[in-house]
């Protein structure tokens, strides 16, 4: 990572649904401290300009070495039409989230990302407007000025899917469910290796289809093996999953496994956060297994060891509870927490 190191024990969660009768977004920002002594209160970094939903974003270095949030997309309270042809982005000593870099692709809402090129580059994949969804990706970085390039196509028009990326010295990604044209939840995944002549290739199936899931890289200690874990989401016949999925990767066995712990919660519309050594994913807010409000205030926190996921409820809390919100970790020194 360019600039200075990142000290991944601090998350933060921008706007999101609150309120389902009337529907209500939020603007509203909050950091929590997921450190193993992390139960105090952390100033809030910024606020976003907007009530919005199902944005997208990371934490992305300027060539000068300066960090910033980078918050790309959603949808707006406004009118059902408004979905955002931009992103906003802040650094550390901003006061404000108000700074505009615009997509080359315009409107685009329930993308999915990874922070790429050490750090200098969103690569934000998919997404829907009204009535359809995209097959475009594009990159945005900051520097040498803030911008947006065009990226390679999907194979087709998708949404409310899962992105991880699977190495660290090239672009090679699995692109993981989410709603397309023909498949809703869809069940089926995609390799991505930016130094094959096709670029996309077919993934193994998951067991069940899932939309607005969560998903990371996890490292199991016990067995020094990597994995692919997927929890919650919509799964078939709009039902929120109480289910895990795992799929080991540098495996010869390439399909997903069932996980027989049962999920804190559904965990619709829930973002998914992996700390920096692969350790645990953790399942910020979302919705009941039931899909309906109120949002869930809780941090769920689900492991791998010796090939056994389990999944539980953390002791942290949101402040406000709410689903389809933006969460990413942030450096340590963009806030100040105190016990």
């Amino acid at each position: 990572m360019i600039g200075e190191e990142l000290s991944l024990t601090k998350i933060l969660v921008s706007n999101g649904k609150i309120k389902d009768y009337p529907e209500t977004y939020t603007k509203v920002s909050e950091v929590i401290d997921i450190g193993e002594t992390g139960t105090g209160t952390c100033d809030d970094f910024l606020g976003h300009g907007s009530d919005i939903i199902m944005a997208t974003g990371g934490i992305v270095t300027a060539e000068d070495g300066q960090q910033a949030v980078l918050i790309c997309g959603g949808h707006m309270q406004v009118l059902i039409v408004a979905l955002l042809d931009h992103c906003n982005y802040a650094y550390k000593d901003s006061n404000h989230m108000f700074d505009e870099v615009d997509m080359i692709y315009g409107n685009r809402a329930a993308a999915a990302s990874l922070v790429i090129d050490s750090g200098l580059k969103l690569w934000i994949t998919g997404g829907k407007l009204q009535t359809s969804k995209l097959d475009s990706t594009e990159y945005v970085s900051l520097s040498p000025t803030p911008a947006s390039h065009k990226g390679p196509e999907l194979l087709e028009g998708m949404s409310s899917h899962c992105i991880v990326r699977l190495s660290s010295s090239s672009l090679k990604a699995l692109l993981i469910g989410g709603d397309n044209e023909h498949v809703s939840p869809d069940y089926r995944t995609w390799y991505f290796d930016e130094n094959t002549q096709n670029l996309w290739s077919d993934g193994p199936g998951m067991i069940y289809g899932r939309a607005n899931l969560g998903c990371g890289v996890l490292l199991d200690k016990e067995m020094d093996q990597e994995l692919v874990l997927v929890a919650g989401g919509i799964e078939t016949l709009q039902h929120g999953s109480t289910s895990v999925e795992y799929l080991w990767l540098n495996s010869n066995n390439n399909q997903w496994n069932l996980g027989q712990e049962v999920l804190c919660n559904a965990r619709v519309g829930s973002a998914s956060i992996v700390p920096q050594d692969k350790s645990r994913l953790i399942l910020v807010g979302g919705l009941h297994k039931n899909g309906i409000m109120p949002n869930q205030q809780s941090l769920c926190s689900c492991i791998m060891a010796g090939g056994n996921p389990s999944c539980k409820i953390m002791s942290q809390q949101l402040r406000i509870g709410r689903a389809f919100m933006t969460a990413m970790l942030i450096p340590d020194s963009f806030t100040t927490c105190t016990n």
